[in-house]
């Protein structure tokens, strides 16, 4: 697992939890209306002993169900429509909660720690999934985040 820090003027992974900081905040664009933005657990870059290609990589990602709510739009579990009432909603996630996704849900997209850099290069890349608060379906603790078993 990794968190994103800033070193000078150049954004890094560092090994350790994934979890939300403020260097990954300058990272990720603000989220509107009830869309909310989630950084996907971050995938194996090896099986066994062999690096996978950036192509396994991205292709894993699509198939990933969890990871952690960095930004929440304003209207996110706030919603009143007609028969559905979000304000009465207690789990409601916020920003650094794990949380479990529908599946194939929201759209996904990596985004470049240094612009310059390759985006054929795994630790250069980070993995967001913009979701609507109904594609949330559970919020998850760190323990429960641990027992989920393989991408599927």
């Amino acid at each position: 697992m990794f968190y994103v820090e800033k070193k000078g003027k150049e954004y890094v992974k560092v090994a350790g939890e994934q979890k939300v900081t403020p260097a990954l905040l300058e990272l990720i664009p603000k989220s509107l209306l009830f869309y909310n933005i989630v950084w996907l657990a971050e995938p194996p870059m090896k099986r066994g002993l062999l690096d996978l290609t950036i192509e396994s990589i991205l292709t894993g990602i699509d198939n990933t169900h969890h990871g952690v709510l960095v930004r929440r739009g304003k209207l996110a579990w706030s919603a009143k429509t007609p028969g559905l009432d979000y304000a009465d909603e207690t789990n409601a996630p916020n920003v650094g909660d794990w949380v479990a996704l529908a599946k194939h849900a929201g759209q996904r997209r990596p985004i470049l720690l240094d612009p310059d850099g390759g985006a054929k290069d795994p630790k250069n890349l980070i993995y967001l999934a913009t979701v609507t608060d109904t594609d949330v379906q559970e919020v998850l603790t760190t323990d429960q985040v641990k027992r989920i078993k393989g991408w599927l």
